[in-house]
Parts: structure tokens; sequence; C-alpha cells
């Protein structure tokens, strides 16, 4: 498998400017944000789009073979007699539109942005045609993964045990995607990624490790900087938000934490001029690893349950206390962000190298300022560092997440190699 961990392979193949592939991708996202998709489901819906995007773009070069082989249970695509006739820019980007409004409820929305994108549809363009095969193959493969399967499983009740998750304010919304960790993952053989431990056995004594987690974020909360809360703010990618004010409630919505890191990716393409199919394939890759990351995640978090920091310090330290922002519907352990950003970051990283200075400015267009980091391993700490800061995470937590998404993104690495 050809890796892209050489910058000058992008610089000898390089065009300038931004692709129909990165058009298509950012309307995707424009659209899974206005769906209000949640995290774990706007990672699995990514990665089936990237990959549809390579498949369909890199059967123009030799050099670029398909992932199929890697990916579990994957489909064979039958391949265009005349590939040399194919625009790897535009197939790909086919690909993807076809694929992504099978996975959004807006489907209108993107079919006005392809023909805004890619002009109005000429089925005897081999393009479409081979785009639409390759999405209809995703798609197929895509609805064989378990996750329907999920939607008709018994409602996840808490378990009502000591130190165990419990629906926390303001709405008391009901756990999300309890199932998500059964579904079929993407790489072989990542289910066999070193599963984490347990956190230490859970206790209210003042004396034990629990109330020293919880403590910690607690006084932190009381110390924050305005720097760390703008870190906060930053790396929030709260999907669907209900802020409350007195008696007036309303909705934000915010880019997920995978779409804010494809668009980290998308910042570096640009930077380094890269090509339709480098620009493919890096996409796929990381979207790959982030969802895989996020599986392996949330099967982690329903199988220990782990209670927020929220529900200990109401019930031990302060009842009126709430977290910077909302703590999900969702188990604690690990911390999900931590997870995708570092999966995201350690395949960026063997992209573009260690040592890679960017400008994040996919948050600008919540009104929050861009920020600059010195590598993909600093930005992915720092995101996983604001679920403590936020008053989301315990520390130990931000800690094994990170671990297990490095785990996750190296053992593709590995099979990719």
């Amino acid at each position: 498998m050809r890796l892209l961990g050489c910058l000058f392979v992008f610089l000898c193949q390089s065009l300038s400017g931004q692709t129909l592939i990165d058009f298509a991708l950012q309307d995707i996202t424009r659209v899974i944000m206005y769906d209000m998709y949640s995290a774990p489901g706007a990672s699995r819906a990514y990665a089936y789009i990237c990959i549809a995007g390579y498949e369909a773009s890199c059967v123009t070069d030799k050099h670029y073979p398909s992932l199929t082989t890697h990916l579990q249970a994957a489909p064979k695509i039958r391949r265009p007699g005349k590939t040399k006739k194919l625009d790897p820019e535009r197939v790909a980007a086919y690909a993807m539109y076809i694929t992504a409004r099978s996975f959004v409820y807006s489907e209108e929305l993107l079919l006005e942005a392809q023909q805004k994108n890619l002009g109005l549809t000429d089925t005897d363009d081999i393009n479409f045609q081979f785009g639409n095969r390759v999405a209809e193959a995703i798609l197929d493969w895509a609805s064989t993964d378990g996750y329907s399967q999920t939607f008709n499983m018994d409602r996840y009740n808490p378990l009502l045990l000591p130190g165990t998750w419990e629906p926390t304010p303001p709405d008391f919304a009901p756990a999300l995607e309890p199932y998500f960790g059964t579904v079929r993952r993407f790489i072989t053989g990542t289910e066999f990624v070193q599963p984490l431990p347990p956190l230490p056995t859970f206790s209210v004594n003042q004396e034990d490790v629990w109330h020293t987690y919880a403590r910690a974020v607690y006084d932190s909360s009381f110390t924050l900087t305005q720097k760390q809360q703008a870190i906060v703010f930053f790396w929030d990618d709260n999907p669907f938000e209900i802020v409350q004010k007195g008696h007036l409630q309303y909705a934000i919505k915010k880019v997920s934490p995978a779409g804010h890191w494809l668009d980290i990716c998308r910042t570096a393409l640009d930077s380094v001029h890269a090509g339709a199919l480098q620009r493919s394939q890096a996409y796929a890759w990381v979207a790959v690893a982030m969802a895989d990351a996020v599986y392996a995640a949330w099967d982690t978090k329903y199988a220990y349950s782990v209670l927020r920091p929220e529900t200990y310090i109401n019930a031990n330290i302060d009842a009126n206390w709430r977290p910077l922002i909302p703590s999900p519907p969702f188990p604690e352990y690990p911390s999900g962000h931590s997870c995708i950003s570092a999966a995201a970051a350690t395949i960026l990283t063997q992209l573009f190298g260690p040592d890679f200075d960017f400008t994040d400015a996919s948050e600008t267009q919540f009104d929050l300022p861009a920020r600059t980091f010195n590598s993909f391993a600093e930005a992915a700490l720092e995101a996983g560092i604001s679920r403590f800061y936020g008053g989301i995470h315990y520390l130990p937590s931000v800690e094994a997440g990170a671990q297990l998404g490095r785990q996750t993104a190296e053992h593709q690495l590995e099979v990719l190699k």
C-alpha cells in the first residue's frame, strides 16, 4: 500500500486550489451539520462516503491500490473498461455525493449542491456512471454492517449501580447509540486492538482516587484561564446543543468531531497543493481511522458505563455545580473526542510528518478565532484536554481515549503498509 508519508510526493504531483472532492466534502459536512447528526453517526457516514470517493478515483492510477482488500467484508467493484476517460476529481465527487444522499435526511440539499458543483447530471457521462456504481456497491456494503439492527435492540436502561452512568442536566437525555460498539469495524482485525482496562473500583470515600478525579474537574472549573475556556469552546464540536436561558430554549448546531478533523485534513492538503488522488486517499484514511476509533470508544463506554463528573460532583461535592459545556448523553469512559482526535492525528502525522505547522480555521464559521498548532499531535492533545477543562471528563478518561485512538490508527497503518 502506497503511503503519502513524504511531502515531495504531494509537491511533485500538485495542483493549486481545492478540488471538486473538497467542495463535495464541505457540502456534505454542511448537510450533516444541518441534519444534526450525532458524533458517532457522523463518523460512520464520513467513512463510507470517503471510501466511496477514493474507490471511484483510485482506478485511474495504478499507484493507488484499492482499500477493499483491507476492509472487512468489502465489496468487489467492477472496474470500467476505459479508465483513462475517467476524471479522478469528478468521479470521486459523484461517488461521494451519491453515497452521502443515502446517509442524510436532507437529500434535496445535497442534490442541489451536487448540481451546483458538478452541473446537471449527464447520465451518459462515464464519471457519473462509475461514481454511481461505486456508490451503490458501498451502500450495499454499509447495509450489512449491523448498524440498522441496533435500532430494533432493547431500549438501554441505566444500570443504577454505584458509579454507573445516568442521564444528566439540563435535558436528561436518554443514552445515545448504546449499541454502536457492536457495528462491524472497517479495517481487518481492528476489533482485536488491545481493549482499555477498567478504572479503579468506584468509591465515594474522600480519600479514594474517585474523589481525586472528580475534585480535579471541580477545582479546575473555578480557575480556568481565558485561553483554557477558548480551548473548550473551540473543540466543543457538539453537533446539537440545547441552550436554556430562563424560559428561553434554543438549539445550536455545530460540526462533529469527525467533520472538524476532516477539515484539518483539508487544510493540510491545501498547504501542500495536493492533487485529487492524494486528497481522496487522505480523506479515506483519516475517516476510516476515526470511525473505527469511535466504534472502539463506544464499545468501551457501554461496557464500563462510568458516571459523568457532573453526577459525582452533584452528589458528593456541590449539588449546584454545572460543567462549562453540557455533559453528552452517554457514559464517560473513555473520552470519545480524545479517541477520535488521536486517531486522526496519528494518520495525519504519517501522511504529513511529525512537525507540520497549520492553522485550524474550521471554527471561524461559529465566530471562534482560528488556532495555530505545531503538529497534529499537539492539536489532538489540546482537543483531549478541552474535555477536562469543559468539566465533562475525568483526566484518566482523556488519557485513555487518546491511547485507544492511537492504537486503532497504528493498527490501520500496519495493515495498510
